[in-house]
């Protein structure tokens, strides 16, 4: 895959994450926890098969191949949560009213009881417990440039992305084409809380990450997750997603009560007529924010 041969060719400066934890670690640490974890749930593996089969013919199992490290393709498991061979009767994005959705893959997809069997992708080494979701290659592709970062790590179970998007199906709901929001404002933000994850690997890093979704798997509101710790505000989410630093945040702040007096300009205004955030840039914080209020106010 000449994808592959670009991110395996790049000078490590590019890239984050290269000390001892991040390189033999978290492998030793996800195999160890993968491997107790297929021994404990494998009662609770058998049952949701039963359940699977019983609803709908078809395998118990959803395969799909995904992009993993160092753009290297793998077979990603996960209990079928829709009618047999859906991926042929819809588009690769499914928002939570989607009619291919089973009654006991409801359930599943609630509680993230679907992606359990990726244990079996951490014990092959394809995966590990924290980091990047993997994704499918038409979509990377899509934002060839701005993956390449993100392939030098090995992909996760969660992250700082599955977090913040936990009501990810929710929010495609109410779009007239899922796949093109999810391709156009979705996968840009994830995108960049994986470059956010990257640059914060560490021990504390995941065992954070690891306690924070297993807390909003057991609770029962669907946005107890937060995006972005639960921050509302603009300069708050800019900073948080890479774009801006906190002194850049408080310059504008400054000028935006200066300037408050003749008229009102909001903080993004002033920072885009600064040449400090560009338009893209504005349109992405804008939109997680619409996000993140949207969680607040469920």
């Amino acid at each position: 895959m000449a994808l592959a041969r670009v991110v395996y060719h790049l000078p490590q400066r590019f890239f984050t994450g290269e000390g001892f934890y991040a390189r033999f670690g978290k492998r030793l640490l996800g195999l160890s926890i993968a491997c107790l974890s297929l021994v404990l749930l494998a009662p609770l593996f058998f049952v949701i098969a039963v359940l699977i089969r019983l609803e709908s013919p078809g395998p118990i199992f959803f395969v799909q191949e995904r992009i993993g490290f160092l753009a290297i393709p793998f077979r990603m498991y996960k209990f079928r949560t829709m009618v047999a061979n859906a991926e042929r009767r819809g588009p690769l994005v499914t928002p939570s009213n989607d009619a291919r959705i089973t009654r006991i893959g409801r359930l599943l997809r609630k509680y993230k009881l679907d992606e359990m069997p990726q244990i079996i992708n951490i014990i092959k080494g394809d995966m590990g417990i924290i980091g990047p979701r993997p994704e499918v290659l038409s979509y990377i592709l899509r934002h060839r440039e701005e993956y390449i970062n993100v392939l030098r790590v090995r992909p996760g179970l969660t992250d700082y992305a599955l977090l913040s998007f936990r009501n990810e199906e929710k929010v495609l709901a109410g779009s007239d084409n899922p796949e093109e929001s999810y391709l156009n404002t979705v996968l840009p933000l994830k995108i960049r809380l994986y470059w956010k994850y990257n640059r914060e690997i560490s021990l504390m890093t995941d065992i954070k990450i690891f306690w924070k979704t297993i807390m909003a798997v057991l609770s029962s509101n669907q946005f107890a997750a937060e995006i972005l710790g639960g921050r509302t505000r603009f300069g708050e989410i800019a900073v948080g997603l890479g774009y801006l630093t906190e002194d850049s945040i408080q310059r504008a702040l400054q000028k935006q009560e200066v300037s408050a007096i003749t008229e009102s300009r909001p903080v993004g205004q002033i920072l885009l007529e600064a040449g400090e955030l560009g338009e893209p840039e504005l349109a992405q914080v804008l939109t997680y924010q619409q996000l993140a209020l949207r969680g607040v106010r469920a």
